[in-house]
């Protein structure tokens, strides 16, 4: 399977538009609607290019640039209240915390499947992009049932409201929602195509 969706994906999730690792995968956001079944290349490259255009923005590049900066901030990193928070307890906990016991479960799960997430920064490995790349990883690693456990059990339970609520944020541009819309189909595309069943947990945000 290719793991040049899970990474881009990854990457513009866990990375700032002004870090070197996200602009060295920016370029790359051309070629995602080839990657995915053809029922969804016309809705992802329409999205897609939507969001190469403002990262493109001739008018004010630096401008659009920093903006975007700021809005991964509000977005990823707490400045002032979140609206959408990256973290999966947030939506497993029932005090919706972060770093609760369903984070705890995907930490043994990524030490008993030997993926060692060194991100420099402590934070929970339940961040929507981190869980992204390691599934990337698992799949480079021919990983396959650890990959599968990975979405079932620990990301899909609660993917799909966090993409939900990320898409309502107002007041931003719409780089991060249509970010959400094309993970959206990424991820209803890998439930079809592997044939996955999502284990159902209540969810509380």
């Amino acid at each position: 399977m290719i793991t040049l969706v899970p990474r881009i994906l990854g990457f513009l999730f866990y990375y700032s538009p002004s870090h070197p690792s996200a602009e060295a995968i920016l370029p790359a956001l051309a070629d995602l609607p080839a990657h995915f079944e053809q029922q969804y290349q016309d809705k992802v490259q329409t999205l897609v290019q939507a969001m190469i255009a403002e990262v493109q923005d001739e008018a004010k590049p630096e401008a659009r640039h920093e903006a975007l900066a700021r809005e991964f901030s509000l977005l990823f990193e707490g400045l002032g209240e979140m609206p959408a928070p990256p973290w999966g307890s947030v939506y497993l906990d029932s005090e919706s915390i972060v770093m609760g016991e369903s984070t705890v479960e995907y930490r043994r799960f990524l030490a008993s499947s030997g993926i060692a997430l060194d991100t420099q920064m402590r934070e929970p490995d339940d961040q929507f992009g981190l869980m992204l790349l390691a599934f990337a990883q698992l799949l480079e690693s021919e990983k396959f049932d650890a990959s599968t456990e990975l979405l079932e059990q620990h990301l899909l339970p609660w993917a799909f409201r966090y993409l939900e609520v990320l898409q309502q944020v107002e007041g931003i541009s719409p780089f991060y929602p249509n970010l959400a819309q094309v993970t959206h189909l990424y991820l209803t595309s890998l439930v079809e195509e592997l044939e996955l069943s999502p284990a159902e947990k209540p969810l509380f945000k």
